[in-house]
């Protein structure tokens, strides 16, 4: 094997406190939400995505459009495509959307960007009635660290860039990209709740290599400082699979205070596992002992399909289960990261690591 010299997988967004998203009412005409991207691909775009916060009375009919991006870093103002508009007019009301709701919007015309071309996702009013009594609300923005693009912004009286990771996506037939988010929350529990051990369920794609191994896992999460835990790392994806390869024990109180931040859990077998590039294993943490609640962070999605846009895809997503056999959320994932130890590559080649550093996995929301 390989030392993957301090190599570290994200699953989700990265957070550095408790997750949140952030919204604005588009109730003036001139009101609108955007974000700006550097194409990934140069395969068409075919959609836009966004969450529907809610909608008061009757909404207007909205525009959502691909834009250029002007020398101040702002939308342009002139939507791709020419004569053939990458645009798509649309009404919450009319088309039944329901309240804190992911949907995807196809464009009237496709846009093919050049790869690394700049690209804003622009949301604004087009027609009909608008004024606090008829608008939607739609999020744009997060509390997840951005580090340059991608960006968002909105138009209330002038453009104005925000902080923080923009929930707002496009898609591609084979891709999606940015935040395609619908909500986020968290779930308490105590060794003697219901459930009371939650994890992360998932598959290191054989691209990747051969074999790797696992020396810990950072959860976003509230961990008790009176109470105590374990973190487990189990064999197998079946509902009924519960042997564990590896493990940790706290001591009682060895945090100084409960808080809601990246927690690290480094696994204090002698010998570590030997995992398998396209086998499925789970890490989970449960509440061992004391009074005090643990609390774990995730990120929800319309679609497993959604999942595509974040590291390591479709098959990395949320499990739990109360002392028998799992249960999976395949629209979920809780926030974190996982520490590899060891990766071997595939004989005559290398580990493909340039997929494991790229997309959300290092960078942006990049971080499970």
């Amino acid at each position: 094997m390989a030392d993957p010299k301090n190599l570290r997988i994200r699953f989700s967004p990265e957070v550095t406190s408790a997750p949140s998203l952030t919204g604005l009412a588009l109730n003036d005409t001139d009101n609108a939400v955007w974000a700006i991207f550097q194409a990934e691909a140069t395969n068409p775009i075919t959609h836009i995505g966004l969450r529907h916060t809610s909608t008061t009375g009757t909404s207007p009919t909205y525009k959502a459009s691909i834009q250029g991006v002007g020398t101040t870093g702002n939308p342009d103002g002139t939507i791709k495509g020419g004569g053939s508009p990458a645009s798509k007019t649309f009404s919450p009301s009319s088309l039944g959307w329901s309240a804190s709701t992911f949907q995807w919007l196809a464009l009237d015309n496709a846009y093919t960007p050049s790869r690394g071309e700049e690209i804003a996702i622009y949301v604004t009013y087009d027609s009909g009635t608008v004024g606090a009594g008829n608008t939607s609300s739609f999020l744009y923005t997060s509390n997840m660290p951005s580090s340059g693009k991608p960006y968002a912004g909105d138009f209330q009286t002038a453009h104005t860039k925000r902080d923080g990771f923009p929930s707002l996506a496009y898609r591609t037939a084979s891709g999606r990209y940015g935040l395609p988010i619908q909500a986020v929350s968290s779930v308490t529990f105590l060794v003697g709740s219901a459930t009371n051990e939650y994890g992360v369920k998932f598959t290191l794609p054989t691209d990747y290599g051969v074999t790797y191994k696992i020396a810990g896992v950072r959860f976003t999460a509230g961990i008790a400082a009176s109470g105590t835990y374990s973190v487990r790392l189990y064999d197998g994806g079946g509902a009924s699979d519960t042997t564990a390869l590896q493990s940790l024990t706290s001591a009682d109180g060895d945090f100084s205070q409960s808080g809601n931040r990246p927690q690290t859990f480094m696994f204090t077998d002698s010998t570590l596992a030997t995992l398998t590039c396209g086998n499925t294993y789970r890490i989970a943490i449960a509440a061992a002992s004391g009074a005090s609640n643990t609390t774990m962070y995730y990120a929800d999605v319309a679609s497993n399909d959604d999942l595509v846009a974040w590291p390591l895809g479709i098959d990395c997503y949320w499990t739990q289960r109360g002392g028998g056999n799992w249960t999976d959320v395949t629209t979920r994932r809780p926030f974190g990261e996982l520490i590899l130890a060891d990766i071997t590559a595939s004989t005559g080649g290398s580990s493909n690591t340039g997929i494991i550093l790229g997309g959300l996995g290092m960078t942006g929301i990049g971080a499970f």
